[in-house]
């Protein structure tokens, strides 16, 4: 339903979805789908500068990591725990983003997965 109120908004040319909640709720179904690629797009729509929601730096992160993109998913993770420090999944993706680069961050990483270990308990 999502897709089809997007793809009706686009259709006629003087309504625009302008409701990021729209991308959002349709880019966390492509992401429990594994569709990176389309949640990817859907999670860009609404990251933008007018909408900082780092629920929605987290999740474009999530599916740049998963695309391989390590670099992007690094800088919406970091971007995302500037926002909001205390998640700790964020902590645990960007531990997992600074392992999978070219030339693994290491110290970095363990301090990542330090912090989400001391935000859990």
């Amino acid at each position: 339903m999502y897709e089809k109120a997007i793809r009706t908004a686009n259709l006629c040319l003087d309504t625009k979805v302008e409701d990021e909640l729209v991308f959002l709720r349709c880019g966390i179904i492509y992401n429990s789908l594994e569709m990176w690629e389309d949640a990817r797009v859907m999670f860009l729509m609404c990251a933008g500068e007018e909408n900082k929601k780092s629920y929605a730096y987290f999740n474009l992160g999530v599916a740049d990591y998963n695309l391989g993109l390590v670099d992007e998913a690094e800088k919406m993770f970091s971007h995302c725990n500037f926002m909001n420090p205390r998640n700790s999944e964020t902590w645990v993706y960007l531990a997992l983003t600074l392992l999978k680069k070219n030339t693994p961050e290491i110290n970095a990483a363990y301090q990542c997965m330090n912090e989400a270990i001391k935000l859990r308990m």
